[in-house]
């Protein structure tokens, strides 16, 4: 490993990344805090995964959605179940920014969503665009800012004629 540079603060992190031609976003994670996240240009973000004793990178852009499992994170491609070895929110760290977390236990790519339904109380419900034509609720608190992500206006109910 070879090291290309020392910081001691959060904002020399981010001019160093910058410098090494990455894309620096600030998040917030599930609690409200800043996190930052780098994706590197021209790279496609691939994750470890641990299969028949070996280890595989598997492409972001097939990852339809993620969930929590214990203290790991589950991932779905487009017909398969992988286990990666960090946590969800680990792994929300190491996406880049199209995926979204749709509630406390779950990740979802947002190029791959093709519906939204609303559901109960305001809730959504997304359908992927995978095969299966997976079904991922989200959240009431997490809701808004989808739909703005996405561009989708917020639905009134039909007004009487």
């Amino acid at each position: 490993m070879e090291i290309i540079g020392e910081v001691s603060c959060p904002e020399e992190a981010m001019a160093l990344l910058e410098r090494l031609g990455a894309n620096v976003l600030i998040t917030s994670d599930q609690n409200g805090r800043s996190a930052p996240r780098a994706e590197l240009e021209h790279e496609a973000v691939r994750i470890p995964v641990q299969r028949q004793g070996r280890t595989v990178l598997v492409d972001a852009s097939r990852i339809v959605f993620a969930d929590a499992a214990g203290g790991y994170a589950r991932l779905k491609l487009g017909d398969e179940r992988l286990l990666v070895s960090f946590s969800l929110s680990e792994l929300e760290r190491r996406l880049p920014e199209h995926f979204f977390r749709a509630h406390r236990s779950c990740l979802v790519n947002l190029h791959l969503v093709r519906e939204l339904t609303p559901d109960f109380g305001g809730a959504l419900t997304l359908v992927m665009g995978d095969r299966e034509r997976s079904r991922v609720g989200v959240s009431r608190r997490r809701a808004r800012e989808l739909r703005a992500r996405l561009g989708v206006p917020a639905t009134r109910a039909a007004s009487p004629e």
